[in-house]
């Protein structure tokens, strides 16, 4: 038969209406009956109980779909990628569990036809692990730990003349109650599987991602605004031109700023640390290797080695560098291991390869609100499985 995604989604698509004719029937037989493979992934599509559970992560991802134009849009699924869903109508099919979905929604709400219930034959829900969520650990100036998640909204603790609270949002918010004299410094630290919103006293705000560090003051004074970093963040500087904002990442990157929007990354089981400019200006350095970005640049550097000039890229691909704040993973033609780094962080699993990395690359878009299970089986799809094993995932080829 014509394999293609096109076919097999309107093949779907009439088999959950009850509509096939008799050579879509036997196309379809035909397909089945050509491996066990094929079997197992028009079960897992048409199953009732993976069309709800995906539904409603299709709609976390873009919640202003129409539904009714998604058929029409399904683009060619390129060899070794997977394109799970963009913020663009033209690409929101660009899988064909998209097009069952839209199959589905349209039975429920009808009524016309009932969808047979076929257990799916994978593993990976039995073993699920939940996506991260806010979860981060403030340490003050005399070493008292605050669990975040654990406390109420309202007054934390004062440090000095400064008064930290927690907004009814779950925000951290940092306000100085009159002249600072004395300077303290805090902590705030996201676990794997964690992320946290601060706003600092200047009034810059700060997003952080999973496995991250950052270590400020409780009050700016003097001539600059430092703090430091290890992880990611995006921070959204306020502006201050008699007083610059520096990050200094543990790996060596500094980013100065007077006011502006960028992202820094700086991990160190990544092979470079990278600044991402949203807006305004910033000078990056490296050692003694400075380069000023513009809007849409990204500056790179080899990860904890200062002998190393900065790399400028002009053409950055800034949707993908702050995905992770915008509640999605993107991917830009990433190989598997970049993929599974970002996977180990969110979902705070350990990822272990059975024998040879599969060399396959992915470009795409998905929710990080997925359990582990959804979105795993989304990259199976093109020929990688995977075990989840407690909090380890194991990539099999």
């Amino acid at each position: 038969m014509n394999s293609s995604l096109h076919n097999l989604s309107e093949l779907a698509f009439k088999y959950l209406k009850g509509e096939l004719d008799a050579v879509e029937t036997e196309e379809l037989n035909a397909y089945l009956a050509a491996s066990p493979d094929n079997r197992l992934f028009f079960e897992k599509l048409t199953s009732s109980d993976n069309l709800n559970a995906n539904l409603e992560a299709v709609y976390a991802v873009d919640s202003n779909a129409m539904w009714k134009d998604i058929v029409a849009a399904t683009p060619k699924l390129q060899k070794g990628r997977i394109f799970i869903l963009r913020n663009s109508l033209k690409y929101a099919a660009a899988v064909i569990l998209i097009a069952a979905l839209v199959a589905y929604l349209f039975i429920s709400r009808n009524k016309k036809a009932e969808v047979a219930t076929v257990a799916p034959h994978s593993t990976l829900g039995q073993n699920d692990i939940p996506p991260g969520g806010n979860r981060a650990i403030l340490t003050l100036s005399g070493g008292k730990r605050i669990v975040l998640e654990s406390v109420n909204k309202g007054s934390l603790a004062m440090q000095g003349k400064t008064a930290i609270v927690k907004t009814a949002d779950g925000q951290l918010t940092y306000d100085a109650q009159g002249p600072v004299t004395d300077v303290y410094y805090n902590t705030v630290s996201t676990p794997k599987g964690g992320q946290y919103q601060l706003k600092l006293s200047d009034g810059s705000n700060v997003w952080m991602n999973a496995a991250s560090v950052l270590h400020f003051p409780t009050a700016f004074t003097g001539k600059e605004r430092l703090v430091e970093l290890d992880g990611e963040a995006y921070f959204e500087v306020a502006k201050n031109a008699n007083m610059p904002f520096i990050v200094r990442s543990k790996n060596g990157m500094i980013v100065k700023v007077t006011g502006t929007q960028f992202n820094m990354m700086c991990y160190s089981e990544e092979n470079d640390t990278r600044t991402t400019l949203i807006e305004g200006a910033v000078i990056v350095s490296n050692g003694s290797s400075e380069a000023r970005l513009k809007p849409g640049q990204q500056a790179l550097s080899v990860t904890g080695n200062i002998n190393t000039p900065v790399r400028i890229n002009t053409d950055a691909d800034v949707e993908e560098a702050i995905a992770w704040k915008n509640g999605v993973f993107q991917f830009n033609n990433a190989d598997l291991k970049t993929v599974m780094r970002q996977v180990a962080r969110w979902y705070d699993v350990e990822v272990s390869y059975d024998d040879r990395i599969p060399e396959k690359r992915f470009t795409g878009r998905v929710s990080r609100n997925l359990k582990a299970s959804e979105l795993l089986s989304g990259i199976e799809y093109v020929g990688v499985h995977f075990k989840i094993d407690g909090k380890k995932i194991l990539v099999l080829p």
